[in-house]
């Protein structure tokens, strides 16, 4: 898959394998699950929690 996957390459592959989606709290733990997945979501929830952020 091309590095930013269109939604036609995840049609493609129904059927074909299972398609990884993860998700991912900050934005290092992004950094670290990206090669490993097909799709990832990422929430700062987290963040505001543990740094306070807003």
């Amino acid at each position: 898959m091309p590095e930013k996957p269109q939604i036609a390459d995840f049609m493609a592959l129904k059927g074909q394998r299972k398609i990884v989606c993860l998700t991912a709290y900050s934005a290092p733990m992004a950094h670290a699950l990206d090669p490993h997945c097909d799709m990832l979501l990422v929430g700062d929830s987290v963040a505001m929690v543990i740094y306070g952020m807003d």
